[in-house]
């Protein structure tokens, strides 16, 4: 599974590899895969273990194991293939982006506006902070990662986030929640803001993937040493770059504490959800080491991102036997999130214009079928296309913004279907102004069926290129985002 850690407020930041292919050789690749024939079950784990952990480079191998006359090795190797791509897709959906910040004795208000702009998270300087606005700042942090550059920014203009007006912003959230009304429309409480204060003590913060994580002050609301109980809670601070949008935060799990006397700390609990979910995901027995999981989560613990900047205070509860500590050397844990994949090819209905009226292009989960096919005086080919789709599958989730659309939508769609496109199988490109119109749809306990009327502009003429017809989706997945902190201070 991955790894990663957290770290607090000012900025010292650490960065931890997460879960990273060994270097293999084809012969320790081809060994591998010849061992999953193996007549001892513990032979045939470990290789699959060891190619999970290989990565990338045994996908080509292993895909060609799939012409092998043994269904077990071939099953095997559909498993891994799949735990494979799943685990370089997770790692592409947290990898951070690079950023680079350059300031040359630039005003720090100035330079705070550029932040603001260049992150899309709303950075702001708090009128109390103590700091000039017109101080001077220098600064070159070269191409890294997202949150680094953010932190390296931080560091050198002797800024901190403002943790209380984060609180502040989330108890509005909820506020929000319950009442239905936004928290701008009532004055008592402020708009949420990444505000900043003048740093006192810097504290270090985990910035190697999207999600940036930190320890907060030693006395914020919440944290707390429980007398008789030998337990300890303390909230860490969890904040996505601007591009990830999770849907549902489930928790942190920690992998290793160790406090300032060198004792070792073990997680008292996990929330609830986060127990269900990973019960499910162990029940699929998956030969999987260092993978993030993706499984079915239970109801969210947490809503969606509600806008650039919204901050997560995470409790994390650990048993300590020596109540007397006061911050925890090593911190190392994972945030688990439901978030969307990438966008995926579902089905591909080939050679649609040549294809004869009715005929059914399907795999377990979906349908396609051309229903109509007319070519208009203008030379544009009118299609009257039917997806059903299994209500029983995995759920997608459905865009609006077709990019080939250009009629709105008038009735709302299954989340399963995404994204309708059209391609010109002679380019590979898709077509431009495609007008998809929603006609019909119809449900019940097991299908959901949904008509299109789909008008290709002069693929109706003889000499047309053909046109494949193809669904894409983006699935909610679950991801494991590694961190790392150093001294966290304990309440």
């Amino acid at each position: 599974m991955m790894r990663y850690v957290l770290i607090s407020a000012c900025v010292l930041s650490f960065s931890i590899r997460g879960f990273s292919a060994e270097p293999a050789t084809p012969d320790a690749v081809n060994d591998a895969i010849q061992k999953l024939a193996h007549a001892r079950f513990a032979v045939r784990d470990q290789a699959a273990r060891n190619l999970v952990r290989i990565g990338e480079p045994a996908l080509i191998p292993l895909k060609a194991v799939l012409a092998s006359k043994d269904l077990e090795v071939r099953l095997r190797a559909e498993a891994l293939i799949q735990q494979i791509e799943t685990r370089i897709e997770n790692e592409t959906l947290i990898r951070a982006s690079k950023l680079r910040l350059k300031y040359q004795n630039t005003p720090l208000d100035e330079a705070i506006v550029d932040l603001a702009k260049r992150t899309g998270l709303p950075f702001a300087l708090d009128e109390k902070s103590g700091k000039n606005p017109r101080q001077q700042i220098t600064l070159d942090t070269g191409e890294v990662p997202y949150w680094e550059a953010v932190e390296k920014f931080l560091t050198v203009a002797g800024l901190e986030e403002n943790a209380t007006n984060a609180l502040i912003a989330s108890i509005a959230r909820k506020r929000e929640d319950r009442s239905g009304i936004s928290p701008l429309e009532k004055p008592d409480i402020p708009a949420e803001r990444l505000t900043l204060v003048e740093c006192k003590k810097p504290i270090a913060a985990s910035t190697s993937t999207i999600v940036r994580v930190k320890s907060l002050p030693r006395d914020f609301p919440g944290n707390v040493a429980a007398k008789g109980t030998n337990e300890v809670t303390f909230k860490l601070d969890v904040i996505p770059a601007k591009s990830f949008v999770w849907q549902e935060l489930v928790g942190v799990e920690i992998r290793k504490a160790i406090d300032d006397r060198g004792n070792v700390l073990t997680q008292s609990h996990l929330p609830r959800e986060y127990d269900q979910a990973v019960a499910v995901n162990n029940a699929q027995d998956r030969p999987m080491n260092n993978a993030a999981p993706v499984f079915q989560a239970p109801a969210p613990m947490y809503s969606p991102q509600s806008s650039p900047g919204t901050t997560r205070h995470m409790p994390v509860t650990l048993f300590t036997k020596d109540t007397s500590a006061k911050t925890l050397k090593h911190l190392e844990g994972v945030v688990v999130a439901r978030v969307l994949s990438l966008q995926k090819t579902l089905l591909t209905f080939d050679n649609l214009l040549k294809a004869k009226m009715g005929h059914v292009v399907q795999n377990d989960d979906m349908r396609l079928r051309i229903v109509e096919r007319t070519v208009q005086k203008n030379g544009n080919l009118r299609l009257k296309l039917r997806i059903v789709v299994s209500t029983l599958g995995e759920g997608m989730t459905f865009d609006e913004s077709h990019d080939q659309g250009n009629d709105p939508f008038k009735k709302e769609v299954p989340a399963r279907v995404n994204r309708l496109s059209f391609v010109d199988s002679v380019t590979g490109k898709p077509i431009p102004d495609v007008s998809i119109s929603l006609l019909e749809l119809f449900t019940d306990d097991e299908y959901d069926t949904i008509d299109y009327a789909v008008i290709l502009p002069g693929f109706g003429k003889a000499d047309a290129n053909p046109v494949n017809w193809v669904i894409t989706a983006r699935r909610t997945v679950t991801v494991e985002i590694p961190f790392l902190l150093k001294d966290v201070p304990l309440p």
